[in-house]
C-alpha cells in the first residue's frame, strides 16, 4: 500500500473534496424518502407532478452530459438519478393505488366502533389517549440528532471517497486529469443543460403548491430536502472552486452557468419547502421526516 498523499488546500483540491461529498449526498438523497413512503405505506405527501418533473429534468441531464462531453461518472451518476426518480415515482403511485376504506365503522351499544367494523384505519384510542400516545413517539431532539448523524455520515463518506481516490492515484487530483486545459464548449449540450435547469427549477413549483393546498408537510422527508440542498451546495462549490484552479475561469463557469443555476436556483425554492415544514406544525414532521421510526397509529393507511 501506498503511503498516505498530504493534504494541500489549494482550489483544486476544496473542488474534489466538494465534489465527492456532493456526489456521495445525491447517491443517498432519495433513500429518506423511500423509507418515509415505506413506513407510513403511504405516497401522498409527494407531488407526482414535482416528481414528473424533477425525471424530465434528469433525462435532460443525461443528455446533456452525453453531448457536453462530462467525465464517465457524472454520466454514470446522472442515469442513476433517473433510475432512482423512476422508483420513487413507482411506489408513490402504487401507495396511492391501494384501495382505501370509505365505510364508517358501526357506533356499538357502547359507544365504540363495532368489531366487525374495525379496520387498520380505525382509531383504537380515543382523543385524549391518542394525544398521549403520539406524543409518546420520539422527541424533536432525538429526530434532529439522527438527521445531524445522517448528514455527517454522508460527508464522511464523501471525504473518503475522494481520500481513497487521491491515494489510488499518487494524489493527483482526478487522477491526474488536467484542469488548465481549455473548456469545450457544445450547443447541444448547453441547450439541454439549461432545459434541465429549468426543469429543476419548476420541479418545486407543484410541490410547494401541493404542501399549501394540504396545509402540511406530513409524509415529507425532510431530510430528503436536507440531501438536495447539501449536495447542490457542495456541487456549485465544485465548479466555482475548478474555476479558480483552470486557465480560463471566465469559460469554464460559462460552460457550467447552466448546472449553476440549476443548483443554485432550487436552493431558493427548497428554503421555501422548509418554511413550510415550520409553518405547517414542524415539530411531529420534523420528527417523521427523519429516520426514527413512526408509529403506526401515526401512519396514513
Amino acid at each position: 500500500m501506498p503511503p498516505p498523499v498530504p493534504i494541500h488546500l489549494d482550489p483544486l483540491t476544496i473542488s474534489s473534496i466538494s465534489g465527492s461529498i456532493s456526489i456521495a449526498f445525491w447517491i443517498c438523497v432519495f433513500s429518506p424518502q423511500i423509507i418515509q413512503n415505506f413506513q407510513r405505506r403511504s405516497g401522498d405527501g409527494l407531488s407526482l407532478t414535482f416528481l414528473a418533473i424533477w425525471l424530465a429534468g434528469d433525462v435532460a441531464n443525461v443528455i446533456g452530459a452525453i453531448f457536453q462531453h462530462v467525465l464517465p461518472t457524472m454520466l454514470i451518476l446522472a442515469l442513476y438519478y433517473t433510475l432512482a426518480d423512476v422508483i420513487l415515482i413507482a411506489q408513490v403511485t402504487y401507495y396511492r393505488a391501494l384501495p382505501k376504506s370509505d365505510e364508517s365503522p358501526t357506533p356499538s351499544s357502547d359507544g365504540m366502533p363495532s368489531p366487525e367494523h374495525l379496520s387498520p384505519a380505525t382509531p383504537l384510542l380515543d382523543e385524549h389517549q391518542r394525544h398521549k400516545h403520539v406524543h409518546a413517539a420520539p422527541p424533536m431532539w432525538k429526530a434532529a440528532l439522527w438527521n445531524i448523524a445522517a448528514i455527517a455520515a454522508v460527508c464522511a463518506a464523501g471525504v473518503a471517497g475522494w481520500w481513497m481516490s487521491q491515494n489510488a492515484h499518487g494524489g493527483q487530483p482526478d487522477g491526474g486529469k488536467k484542469h488548465s486545459e481549455e473548456v469545450e464548449w457544445d450547443t447541444w449540450g448547453q441547450v439541454f443543460g439549461w432545459m434541465c435547469a429549468g426543469l429543476y427549477l419548476g420541479s418545486r413549483i407543484p410541490q410547494i403548491l401541493h404542501n399549501w393546498r394540504r396545509k402540511t408537510c406530513e409524509g415529507l422527508s425532510l431530510l430528503f430536502f436536507l440531501f438536495s440542498c447539501l449536495g447542490n451546495i457542495t456541487y456549485v462549490i465544485s465548479i466555482v472552486t475548478a474555476a479558480l484552479a483552470s486557465q480560463d475561469p471566465r469559460a469554464y463557469i460559462g460552460v457550467n452557468a447552466s448546472w449553476i443555476a440549476g443548483s443554485a436556483g432550487t436552493l431558493i425554492l427548497d428554503g421555501t419547502i422548509f418554511v413550510q415544514f415550520f409553518m405547517y406544525g414542524a415539530e411531529r414532521e420534523i420528527r417523521e421526516g427523519g429516520f426514527v421510526p413512526v408509529p403506526n397509529d401515526t401512519a396514513e393507511v
